[in-house]
């Protein structure tokens, strides 16, 4: 085994993600030639990027004894650290300790001022880190300050000690020195958050009792108030730098005032509503008084509303009424009065669907107006212009003629061209636009607008969900999987490269921990296992039986077998209407769910501490994404139907059955099919239990006859009616193997409920007329066209020739699966009658797709079905410049997608008819 077979196998299952798989080839190659270091070296990293720190310190120990290198001992080090970090035995630390002597510091040399030197200062981080897990504080605090001239930053030396005497339980001395650090440097957020909270955590503190106080003029009446109470010590310090004039624009510069100093006793005024008990009508009151001196001081920089959000979701709606009258009456007072609105106004609207929606209305020409006095087409803020297409989207969730009139959405889509081409460098539009394009199922124009956002390296992994999910063409699919796909191949080839780095010869041990977590972050990515099962679905999308393929069933069972609550959807960023929709309500006391209001840093400024912090990777995922959403339009939008909770599920479910397929065409077996059954059904558990056939069906059908639009529950309900005909399509082939003629009538009670809920449910979208109702019939009656623009037809239809990549191949493998009767069957033959349901299947789906296909085309002629409105029916404010010609640009281009988008499933329809045909079956 030379270098050129090891190298190349490596990048072979290096792409395949077959991690355990390298490691046993780099131990078979080193244990093949003992003497070849650069195998040892690359077994360790392998063991290390596995996350298999045992083998690590093995194969360390083994290249230490073997070639007597100091850099090996430090790694035997480094592998116990990260064993104890990851939940072994502390014990262990007591063998890291006797190798640390074998490489102790030279303390004597670091007297007074000495040069930098990057091998000692990488070694007292390994020492130091060992005490830290060792919780010998004490020893670390003392090994910290005979080390000092190590660390050139004086905040390096702060922030390690600020840890170190809050690890050893001596808080009042930790938050001296926090207040040490905050007078050094009065503008740093970090310093002011970090102090603020550790004051509550203080002994002797009373923050039911935190008493307003006059302004301090200086520091040294500061330290002459100071008492035992720390938290009100706090608020002197704080009072005090309010008045410092701060030239950095960030902390208030040409305001007078210091911005990080009131954003310091706010965050005091959170921690202490968070402990008031009885008194907290007070503390409210408190908050509130600062929060309107911070909106007068800063009501004039964008930043205002982004500062103060943590604050206001404290309150309720009554209580921030004040501040919507607090900002004046400039430009940026303006937005950040709209986006107070905005944040409490499902507060302040009537429950009556229909006023609800008119209130809305009159928000977003109010807004528009705002934005034409204060330049409108020459410079207005773009903010209002956002702001009053989300009014728009609210507006038609509201509404109660959806079925017939989506006249606010054409507004709001006008809109948002409109403001796009007039600042094209604004983000913010083309994601509305994402929204709503996602909102009326028009991939076409939302792959166009995607390509345009210049998506580039981490952005593939934040922002691909936008259109992964409506996208339906195999083209649109495989080209967003593949950009996610080869990003996470240069991030794990780059993470790989940084571990490496931190190995070497004065390596920079102390970051292993980041790196180790980042490339365990990087392999439960949920968007690079959605983009493998993706670009495997539409692999199975062939349209002959020969053409069948699963070229990534190894990787796929590596999606399949991953534990659904392990994948990470934080990388995802959903924060992308931030100022743009209603703030969830947060009840402050759930700062006090946990130990102390001080959470534990992953990592400090220096970053030593991040051997003696657990990992910073939450083990299921959700980090912050799992925040209380504030339930506007535009965020249900972007969320979609599913909680983030079920992604992981879904992923799980999808993949198990696709690798079931991928299976019975590479010939099956039962154990393994069984398994990947096994995973499918543990998935489905997890998504709420599976239901009977008929349930799911009538379930698709009604929600589909309520509210057929993207509000409604149209998509959920055929999304599990669908997973439901896979998942009974795959369990009826195991059964097959399993059990062969013996499991013939239960194979046929599947197939005839398959076949009956098909039939019941794909009424819906085989409509008699293809135009929408006429003006005078919506008030009679809301009747859902499936192919009209905005309704449900799409997206359903979509979800059903999807779930045909599994269906259509099961079934054409059971054509030939399928026990056959004897030449004269006997009545209740059960051999005979799986047979027959499965030929009533084959034909429901042939006939279906024929009719389908044809609807689908006829219907993509019809231009009326693509109308969201009446021309001239805009409720915009007149003399908006362009918007006439903006609604205008976008019918037409609407009008277009739509067709195109008809079209395309037309098509579909017809590959999927097309695979069907592929392979005769006779009873």
């Amino acid at each position: 085994m030379d270098d050129t077979c090891v190298n190349t196998l490596q990048v072979v299952l290096r792409r395949c993600r077959q991690w355990e798989q390298i490691l046993q080839m780099y131990e078979a190659a080193w244990n093949k030639d003992s003497d070849a270091e650069e195998f040892g070296i690359s077994v360790f990293l392998t063991a290390v990027h596995c996350k298999d720190f045992v083998k690590a310190q093995q194969v360390a120990s083994k290249l230490y004894q073997k070639h007597k290198k100091s850099q090996y001992l430090l790694w035997v080090v480094a592998a116990i650290l990260l064993q104890v970090r990851a939940g072994a035995p502390p014990k262990l630390l007591d063998l890291a300790s006797m190798f640390l002597q074998k490489a102790p510091l030279d303390l004597a040399s670091l007297k007074g001022k000495v040069p930098f030197n990057r091998g000692q200062l990488y070694l007292f981080f390994l020492h130091l880190g060992t005490l830290q897990l060792q919780q010998k504080q004490a020893e670390a605090l003392q090994l910290l300050e005979d080390c000092q001239s190590l660390l050139k930053l004086p905040s390096d030396v702060s922030a390690l000690r600020v840890q170190l005497l809050w690890e050893a339980g001596r808080r009042k001395e930790a938050v001296c020195e926090a207040r040490e650090q905050l007078v050094a440097n009065p503008g740093s957020w970090a310093h002011a958050q970090d102090y603020a909270r550790m004051v509550f955590d203080c002994e002797g503190a009373q923050a039911g009792r935190l008493v307003d106080v006059d302004p301090v003029e200086s520091m040294e009446e500061v330290d002459a108030r100071r008492t035992e109470d720390e938290v009100q010590n706090a608020l002197l310090l704080f009072r005090h730098f309010q008045q410092v004039k701060e030239q950095s624009v960030a902390t208030g510069g040409g305001s007078g005032v210091n911005r990080v100093a009131f954003l310091g006793e706010l965050e005091l005024r959170r921690c202490a509503l968070a402990m008031s008990g009885p008194d907290e009508a007070n503390h409210t009151e408190e908050l509130l008084k600062v929060l309107s001196a911070f909106i007068q001081h800063f009501s004039g920089r964008a930043h205002c509303f982004f500062d103060l959000k943590p604050h206001l979701s404290c309150l309720s709606a009554a209580d921030a009424l004040p501040l919507l009258s607090a900002a004046g009456q400039g430009r940026e007072a303006v937005v950040l009065t709209a986006r107070l609105r905005r944040a409490f106004r499902p507060a302040h609207l009537p429950e009556d669907a229909s006023q609800r929606s008119a209130a809305e209305v009159l928000e977003a020409r109010r807004l528009i107006e705002s934005w034409q006095e204060l330049g409108g087409a020459a410079g207005g803020p773009e903010a209002l212009l956002q702001l009053a297409v989300v009014a728009f989207i609210e507006a038609d969730r509201w509404s109660c003629n959806k079925a017939t009139d989506r006249q606010h959405l054409l507004d709001a889509i006008a809109l948002a061209h409109m403001g796009l081409a007039q600042q094209p460098l604004a983000f913010g539009f083309k994601v509305l636009l994402l929204l709503l394009y996602k909102a009326l199922d028009l991939p076409q124009l939302m792959m166009k607008l995607f390509s345009t956002m210049d998506i580039k390296n981490i952005q593939h992994e934040s922002l691909s969900y936008l259109v992964l999910d409506a996208a339906n063409g195999p083209e649109q699919i495989q080209q967003v999987c593949r950009s996610i796909l080869a990003f996470h191949e240069d991030l794990d080839k780059d993470g790989g490269d940084a571990l490496t780095g931190a190995f070497q010869v004065q390596g920079i041990l102390c970051r292993a921990p980041e790196y180790a977590d980042g490339l365990l972050e990087v392999s439960r990515s949920l968007m690079w296992g959605r983009a493998i099962v993706e670009e495997t679905a539409c692999e199975l999308a062939a349209s002959s039986w020969e053409a069948l393929e699963c070229r990534q069933l190894r990787v796929l069972a590596r999606v399949a077998e991953q534990p659904p609550e392990q994948w990470a959807w934080r990388n995802q960023d959903r924060a992308l209407l931030n100022g743009l929709q209603p703030l969830p309500q947060v009840n402050p006391r759930d700062l006090l769910n946990k130990e102390a209001l001080r959470p534990m840093p992953s990592s400090l400024t220096s970053f030593a501490a991040s051997w003696g912090c657990q990992s910073s990777t939450p083990p299921n995922g959700q980090g912050r994404d799992h925040a209380p959403r504030g339930g506007g339009a535009a965020e249900l939008l972007l969320h979609g139907p599913s909680s983030l909770s079920e992604l992981g599920p879904q992923l799980a479910l999808k993949a198990s059955l696709l690798q079931v397929v991928g299976q019975l065409l590479t010939g099956p077996e039962k154990e393994p099919v069984a398994k990947s059954m096994a995973f499918a059904h543990a998935a489905f558990e997890l998504l709420g239990g599976e239901p009977t056939m008929a349930a799911a069906a009538s379930a698709a059908a009604v929600d589909a006859a309520a509210d057929g639009s993207c509000w409604g529950n149209t998509e959920g309900a055929f999304r599990t009616f669908v997973n439901l005909c896979s998942y009974s399509s795959c369990h009826s082939a195991m059964m097959v193997l399993q059990s062969g003629a013996e499991a013939s009538e239960q194979v046929a009670s599947k197939l005839e409920a398959i076949t009956s809920g098909i039939s019941s449910v794909l009424l819906c979208l085989r409509p008699s007329d293809f135009a929408p109702p006429s003006r005078e019939e919506k008030e009679k009656e809301d009747v859902w066209s499936p192919y009209v623009l905005g309704s449900f037809g799409h997206r359903a239809l979509g979800l059903w020739l999807s779930s045909l990549t599994v269906v259509i191949p099961v079934l054409l493998w059971l054509g030939t699966a399928l026990p056959k009767p004897a030449k004269k069957a006997k009545a209740g033959d059960t051999t005979h009658q799986s047979r027959l349901a499965l030929r009533d299947l084959l034909q429901l789906l042939q006939r279906m797709l024929t009719e389908l296909q044809a609807d689908l085309t006829r219907a993509a002629s019809d231009a009326a079905a693509a109308a969201l409105g009446e021309a001239g029916a805009s409720v915009v404010a007149d003399g908006v410049e362009s918007f006439e010609d903006a609604v205008k640009e976008a019918a037409k281009a609407l009008v277009e997608a739509h067709q195109a988008q008809l079209k395309s499933l037309a098509e579909i329809c017809g590959q999927r008819l097309a695979l069907l045909k592929s392979k005769a079956f006779k009873p």
